[in-house]
């Protein structure tokens, strides 16, 4: 084909893509986009951008998420100098990048196939495909896109070399690396290149290993130093830390193999949470069911590996190389714990694989290669239609839970979703659906007791505290929220002793809270406030202290040491407290109120008034 063939694709994949996908400009930050983009304030100036390349934590907001992916926040920072915290240039881009990785498919096919036609084939199975439709809409999965997309044109570089004159041989060579470095400074999984360039070389250019082993070190090299630079955050996940055990791991991943088969043959039932269960063991009839697939792929390996050097060979070697590709793409996943136990955007590199295959068939096949054609506009349908339920985190959860009733991180999603929309009633069905699926969800607890609290039902909001206490006893915050129950419930009291006895058990929960976080100025607070409650002002003092300690500039903390200092008839002390706190937040009418009470207890009535004329006019304005 021409240049200007060539282009002619181009041009349609792009109209095509972004016809599909053009929708998602509209469409919120979804999950992982909040704690990386939405609140991270890392990447709210491009000065931040060489940091990035030295400090994981700078991943997200909350330092514990921290991850290496220099490339993917500096794109977020070029994002946010565009529209700020606006999504619309968050998804063009992701757009752009699936255009480019499909757009690279097409010319690593037409390499690998020698074939131009077949090489645009691969490219709009890919591009088209639904798998591929969560990279695009779901902001965060940019690092998967970047990542393969690096890995692709490394990969192609390293082809071209067979064919270029010395001289160019070294700068693709340089190329290749430098696309390597990228790959892996978005995304760790893009180290599968080293095995993906190894199967070439042993299968598709025999005899080139011997020549260019020198190349596959300076890749190894590039690898190593990833991995040093790396190894505390992959220490975490693979040994200090895993999510569980290496065994679930494994055979859980064996049985996820054939599953991602089916979802780039049978692309339905999509689903940003599939209902995908734990396996242990080979016992598991799933497991070994995938098993025996594995096993039977091996024995077909070593039957290619022994063929001779015909044709038929070749094209043996061909599905070999294929088969080996997939595998390698998803060896990151399979092998290393992680969260979810299978995810779409896994398969994007495993989907280059399957388009490959896919356009080598059709090559000799003139029936196969209309009904390709015929799927294709299908699958552009159905990655439009994704584009509906990515519209909206409700609408995102919904068709997951519906898809996966099993599960419970959905409902879970739903939940604080319905909760941040103001809606208690939704929001506590969700959550009860949550935990009827993972009853060790502790956030769930927590998320279900405040939604009870402000709909008023303090008892029931004080049981599911309880019952989170049983789950996990070392939660600071489960202890804190138990404690606001027992205050809202004393609150409501009708009697003096119920009142008292609610009390004191906020006050011990409280307690409990601070044996597991004991520098936390808010539980130094709230427990000297029950004291206050149960007039044991000596024993609230020095926890106000030390709530002033921890947060000097916190108008709430001032206010709290000051009452206690009042209930022990300190007026003086107490006011200066009170009018640290107006200094810190002028328009506190509590402390404007209180501090014309301490006034006037020091016979200062002037400065009494005055203080709480400010409070009246506070109020008038609708302060405090």
């Amino acid at each position: 084909m021409s240049i200007s063939t060539h282009r002619t694709q181009i041009i349609g994949l792009a109209v095509v893509l972004f016809a599909i996908y053009g929708q998602s400009l509209e469409f919120p930050f979804q999950f992982d986009d909040g704690h990386s983009i939405y609140e991270n304030p890392h990447i709210r100036s491009l000065e931040n951008v060489p940091s990035f390349f030295a400090d994981p934590t700078k991943f997200s907001a909350d330092a514990s998420l921290m991850m290496y992916r220099p490339m993917v926040l500096s794109s977020y920072a070029i994002n946010h100098a565009v529209s700020q915290l606006a999504p619309w240039s968050y998804h063009v881009l992701n757009v752009v990048l699936h255009l480019l990785t499909a757009v690279t498919v097409g010319f690593l096919a037409r390499r690998l196939l020698a074939s131009t036609a077949m090489g645009w084939v691969a490219s709009w199975l890919f591009a088209l495909h639904p798998i591929h439709s969560e990279v695009v809409y779901y902001v965060s999965s940019r690092s998967e896109s970047m990542a393969v997309l690096a890995v692709l044109v490394a990969l192609l570089l390293h082809l071209k070399k067979s064919s270029a004159a010395n001289e160019s041989r070294r700068w693709l060579h340089l190329g290749a690396l430098l696309s390597f470095t990228a790959g892996l400074c978005a995304k760790s999984a893009a180290i599968v290149l080293l095995p993906i360039l190894l199967i070439n070389d042993l299968l598709i250019e025999r005899e080139s290993l011997r020549r260019r082993w020198r190349e596959h070190l300076a890749f190894w090299g590039v690898a190593t130093v990833y991995l040093l630079q790396t190894r505390s955050i992959i220490a975490k996940a693979t040994v200090v830390t895993p999510v569980r055990s290496y065994a679930e791991q494994w055979w859980t991943q064996v049985k996820a193999l054939a599953y991602y088969l089916h979802l780039l043959v049978v692309p339905r039932g999509l689903s940003v949470d599939h209902q995908f269960l734990i396996s242990d063991s080979v016992f598991d009839p799933f497991a070994a069911a995938a098993a025996a697939v594995i096993l039977s792929l091996a024995a077909l390996a070593l039957w290619f590996a022994l063929a001779d050097g015909s044709q038929e060979s070749q094209r043996k070697k061909w599905s070999l190389f294929l088969v080996l590709w997939f595998l390698a793409a998803l060896a990151p996943a399979s092998l290393v714990p992680l969260n979810v136990l299978v995810n779409e955007h896994r398969l994007y590199l495993a989907g280059v694989a399957f388009a490959l295959g896919l356009a080598s068939v059709v090559r000799t096949d003139s029936r196969a290669r209309r009904g390709v054609l015929l799927a294709l506009p299908l699958m552009a349908l159905l990655a439009l239609q994704r584009g509906e339920v990515w519209a909206s985190s409700e609408a995102l959860w919904q068709d997951a839970a519906r898809k996966g009733p099993g599960m419970a991180r959905p409902f879970i999603m739903l939940g604080f979703e319905y909760q941040r929309q103001g809606d208690d009633i939704a929001s506590i069905d969700a959550f009860e659906a949550a935990l009827a699926r993972d009853s060790s969800f502790v956030a769930g607890y927590v998320a279900l007791s405040e939604a009870h609290l402000r709909q008023g039902d303090a008892r029931k909001a004080r049981s599911v505290a309880r019952e989170a206490t049983r789950v996990q006893s070392d939660s600071a915050s489960v202890w804190s929220q138990l404690a606001q129950t027992e205050r809202a419930v004393g609150m409501a009291a009708t009697s003096v002793e119920a009142r008292q006895r609610a009390f004191e058990a906020s006050a011990e929960a409280f307690r409990q809270a601070l044996q597991l976080m004991p520098d936390e100025a808010d539980f130094h607070d709230n427990l000297g406030s029950m004291y206050q409650e149960l007039d044991r002002a000596l024993e609230a003092l020095p926890h106000h202290e030390r709530a002033v300690a921890l947060e000097p500039a916190r108008a709430i903390s001032r206010l709290n040491y000051g009452n206690a200092l009042f209930m022990l008839k300190n007026y003086s002390a107490a006011s200066e407290q009170y009018r640290r706190a107006v200094e810190i937040e002028p328009d506190f009418v509590d402390a404007w109120d209180n501090l014309a009470v301490a006034l006037v207890q020091m016979d200062l009535h002037m400065e009494a008034v005055a203080a709480k004329r400010q409070s009246n006019l506070l109020r008038k304005r609708g302060g405090g």
